[in-house]
């Protein structure tokens, strides 16, 4: 009975694969022997483990040779005859052994064939209904397919066919009524060919010049990267030189200055000090009338070193003061 289910079902599966046309239809029969075949085997396997005439002949050897060897002994009847009793219920229980053994398996592996069949028959008709609706949808597809490039066939034919009437109208036309119509469409295609090709130079013309300002961009960019370097390391030494002298004039001895109403002040706010000149040598003095010439002469005359050129020599001095001045 469950070979008979098996052997529909796998028939089942080949007449769906037959049908649309993925298998031969003259293969059936070698599948179903093939698979029936599959089958018997895994049953004949499991029955060979275990051969009842195989296991007779070695109880029987075993015995021989055990009765062989007490043969060899001297021993009474008496005890042989024990013996020999005792070796052939030793062979009973063995081979009752050897066959509820061979039961078990049988019942313990019948189980598995059955659920391998089974198993092998429920993934014939799931392969049977997934394949079957496959290749439905399959066949719809390409329906659909078909009948689309009917339609666009026809409507194809349509248009061919109304050219040719046209074309023939045109011929039989004897005053060639849509030659001037002809000649505007060729004119105007000529311009467009004009035109486009007039402005696939416009646009390599374009992208010359994108290229070209790409270039100075990036000429700009590493440009302003140096001055930006170059300002930084400006500014940092202008701070540096700034702090130094800062400090300098921070750590220049002060000294207390008595100076008069009339003598010039200026506040430094670097130094937070209040410079003054001292008179007379005040800024506001007007300067000497002599000039290089004259003091040439007069160090000629008198024999004093003329003063060297090219040095710029300050009448006045400049004295730091406390915040708060002594007036008189």
């Amino acid at each position: 009975m469950q070979q008979r289910a098996e052997t529909a079902a796998l028939a089942a599966c080949h007449s769906t694969l037959a049908k649309r046309g993925l298998v031969p239809k003259d293969a059936r029969a070698t599948f179903l022997a093939g698979t029936a075949e599959l089958m018997d085997h895994l049953r004949k396997t499991i029955a060979a483990t275990y051969v009842r005439e195989e296991n007779a002949v070695r109880v029987q050897d075993w015995r021989d040779r055990i009765m062989v060897d007490l043969r060899k002994k001297s021993l009474s009847s008496d005890t042989r005859r024990v013996y020999g009793d005792v070796l052939d219920r030793a062979e009973t229980e063995m081979r009752d052994l050897l066959d509820a053994t061979c039961s078990r398996a049988v019942e313990t592996l019948s189980p598995v064939v059955d659920h391998v069949a089974f198993n092998m028959r429920r993934q014939c008709e799931y392969l049977n209904a997934a394949v079957s609706l496959d290749i439905e949808r399959h066949a719809d597809a390409q329906s659909a397919i078909l009948e689309s490039k009917d339609k666009e066939m026809q409507a194809l034919q349509s248009e061919v066919t109304r050219v040719h009437g046209r074309l023939r109208a045109l011929e039989a036309t004897p005053d060639v009524g849509d030659a001037t119509l002809c000649n505007e469409l060729r004119q105007r295609c000529k311009d467009l060919e004009a035109t486009q090709c007039s402005l696939h130079g416009q646009a390599q013309a374009t992208e010359t010049a994108l290229r070209a300002a790409q270039r100075t961009i990036l000429r700009l960019e590493s440009e302003l990267h140096t001055l930006s370097a170059t300002f930084e390391l400006t500014k940092t030494m202008y701070k540096k030189e700034t702090t130094q002298l800062m400090a300098a004039i921070r750590q220049a001895p002060t000294t207390t200055t008595t100076t008069t109403t009339t003598s010039p002040t200026k506040y430094d706010p670097n130094s937070m000090r209040t410079l003054c000149f001292a008179a007379p040598e005040s800024p506001t003095r007007p300067k000497s009338s002599s000039s290089p010439r004259r003091a040439m002469a007069t160090s000629v005359r008198f024999g004093t070193d003329p003063p060297p050129r090219g040095v710029v020599t300050r009448p006045h001095v400049l004295f730091a003061t406390q915040e708060t001045t002594h007036r008189s």
